[in-house]
């Protein structure tokens, strides 16, 4: 017998319908206040005086915040509001007293409601999970260590995705990756772990990343050994290391630097003879070339000559900012077979206007989430934040936007990041102001879309 299905109707209109275009139609956006200094502190006392560390995840924010004497937390935004996680007036799950620290490492992570953050308190310190409602310990000082001796001693950058909550974490003479899924707190690996077709153990672990099915993490060991590994649950593999042969190149990797991921798939800079530095994407059976130096630089002149760290993959895209020689440089989009310009030297600012020339100078680092990418550029007058999707390139805000509830302009922008359409970006104006802002998707042109999901 087949099991019944379930069918969901939801009615999608206005500031939050789905990301849209049509040719080469900009994309506008409704600009909304998540939190700004006018704001008044939820379950604090007077307003905020600085927001920051925002991260986004659909249209949830997460982000921290201080307030006059003394006060500092973790706030989360939704359709409703904002709501306190967790402040200095919060007792420590499963600990003793309250946080007496908490917003100044701005060390948070979301995912839907759910959002994962580092607290300290007297004698304290320890990984929080709040779902929307009530926080948990992941793990704190009296944890014991798995598949180590003693409790933790100290706790790195969480991540969270879906039930997995990946950290760094350290213990006497020992430190290493974890993971909790949900139910079980698990060892990655740590400077007892053998280094998966290696010598020896790891001896040093960098930054690490958690999507719903896997945990990487850059590590490295004996004998100049060095590389990104991959956990799924239950085993540990190499991804790739400095034995592992360049694609289009001449031998093996003599550096890999930075690393992304989206699922099973990591996106990793990387250098070695014959390619100088390039771009590699690998997805557990294939690793293949992005983008090197030996790439042509689509609407461009001759090849890339260099690469920034600050490349993001999603579903198997991956943008980054490129560098070409007379100094051209853009963000481009490799889309899991052709590479192909977003944006650079040559590109007209968004909101075009017929005969005026007003095009881009310099970019910041470019980021994607499901197939939209965001990225803030500066102009010879202008200085903004702009989304692209499809073939379309609109500006979400920009230092002619009106600041939602503030007074002016925008003067500039300081840190974005998006899921899908829905951009969040901090902002600043004249006389001080600054806030935390979340732009959605508004087309009124467009009817309301109805959505019908069979689970």
């Amino acid at each position: 017998m087949k099991p019944s299905k379930r069918i969901s109707l939801v009615l999608l209109a206005g500031a939050f319908s789905c990301c849209v275009v049509s040719g080469a139609r900009a994309q506008k956006f409704m600009l909304h206040t998540v939190a700004d200094l006018n704001t008044p502190i939820p379950e604090g006392s007077g307003n905020f005086t600085h927001v920051y560390g925002h991260v986004i995840s659909g249209r949830y924010v997460g982000f921290m915040g201080l307030g006059g004497s003394g006060q500092q937390g973790v706030y989360f935004f939704d359709e409703t509001g904002i709501h306190r996680v967790a402040d200095l007036n919060t007792a420590i799950p499963d600990g003793t007293g309250t946080f007496t620290g908490l917003a100044l490492s701005a060390v948070l992570s979301i995912d839907g409601r759910n959002v994962v953050y580092k607290g300290d308190g007297t004698g304290q310190q320890g990984m929080y999970l709040f779902d929307g409602v009530n926080a948990r310990r992941i793990a704190d000082l009296t944890t014991p260590i798995p598949g180590g001796e003693g409790n933790f001693t100290g706790f790195g950058f969480p991540k969270i995705s879906g039930a997995n909550v990946a950290f760094y974490a350290e213990g006497a003479s020992q430190a290493g990756i974890y993971l909790h899924n949900g139910t079980s707190l698990l060892r990655v690996a740590d400077y007892n772990t053998p280094i998966p077709n290696g010598s020896g153990a790891f001896e040093f672990f960098g930054s690490s990343l958690v999507s719903a099915s896997h945990v990487f993490f850059g590590a490295s060991g004996p004998l100049g050994q060095s590389g990104i590994y991959a956990f799924d649950g239950s085993t540990l593999e190499k991804r790739v290391d400095l034995n592992t042969a360049i694609p289009g190149g001449a031998g093996n990797f003599s550096s890999i630097t930075a690393f992304w991921i989206s699922g099973a798939s990591v996106a990793f800079l990387g250098s070695g003879p014959g390619v100088g530095s390039g771009i590699y994407l690998s997805d557990g059976a294939t690793l293949s070339k992005v983008v090197d130096t030996n790439t042509p630089i689509p609407d461009g002149t001759g090849n890339f000559s260099n690469f920034e760290p600050s490349f993001r993959i999603s579903g198997g895209k991956v943008t980054f900012k490129g560098l070409g020689s007379g100094g051209q440089q853009g963000v481009y989009l490799f889309d899991g077979s052709v590479l192909r310009k977003v944006a650079d030297l040559t590109t007209d600012i968004p909101p075009v206007v017929t005969g005026v020339s007003n095009r881009f100078t310099s970019f910041h680092f470019p980021i994607i989430n499901t197939g939209s990418v965001v990225f803030q550029a500066i102009g010879a007058v202008i200085e903004g934040i702009y989304h692209y999707r499809g073939s379309t390139l609109s500006s979400v805000a920009d230092t002619a936007t009106p600041i939602p509830g503030g007074s002016g302009n925008f003067t500039g922008f300081a840190g974005y990041d998006n899921s899908g359409c829905n951009v969040v970006f901090r902002g600043q104006g004249s006389s001080a102001q600054e806030g935390i802002y979340l732009g959605t998707p508004s087309n009124p042109s467009l009817p309301a879309v109805l959505l019908i999901t069979v689970e």
